[in-house]
């Protein structure tokens, strides 16, 4: 099933490709995975309250990241 998921992500940003970052909402049901919306400012938090431990070093490591295409 992941090998779907990743299919039905890399259809999806072909959609908006001038959209660089979006968090996508998705879930897995009886018949697949379902796409739930797009958010254009994803926010990065359940991560960090799932596993109790912060992940903010890593959350400023991708933001530089993005920094160098988006100049």
């Amino acid at each position: 099933e992941w090998d779907k998921l990743r299919e039905m992500v890399a259809s999806l940003s072909k959609v908006l490709p001038q959209v660089r970052l979006v968090g996508w909402d998705l879930s897995y049901t009886t018949k697949g995975w379902v796409f739930v919306e797009g958010n254009a400012r994803p926010q990065c938090v359940s991560a960090q309250i799932t596993e109790y431990n912060g992940k903010l070093h890593l959350y400023q490591n991708m933001a530089n990241d993005f920094k160098k295409y988006t100049r």
